[in-house]
């Protein structure tokens, strides 16, 4: 009997050397996917976001969601026309040139 308790305490004392990264058991896996923000508002955007959740029957959340969602898509629209531009005035910019002089 005394071979298996020192077995359990030479057990307990090597795993107690394992470092382990405190924060992994404080922060559950579920977290990890999404994150959480905190979000500042002032009087006009509270107003504004009261108006436009209870208007179109969406959560205040949702309602900030969609308007980064559909920014981020207008600025990466934005810049495929201007890469678009670019790549027609190289490649077709003498003829405009000649087409506005004549």
């Amino acid at each position: 009997m005394a071979a298996s308790s020192t077995d359990s305490v030479a057990s307990r004392n090597s795993t107690a050397m394992v470092r382990r990264d405190p924060s992994a058991d404080a922060i559950p896996v579920w977290y990890h996917p999404t994150m959480a923000l905190t979000l500042r508002t002032d009087e006009e955007l509270e107003r504004a976001l009261d108006a436009l959740a209870s208007s179109e029957g969406l959560s205040r959340q949702e309602i900030i969601r969609r308007a980064v969602i559909e920014r981020y898509e207008r600025s990466r629209h934005r810049q495929r026309v201007t890469d678009s531009t670019e790549r027609m005035m190289q490649r077709w910019g003498d003829v405009l040139d000649r087409l506005g002089s004549a």
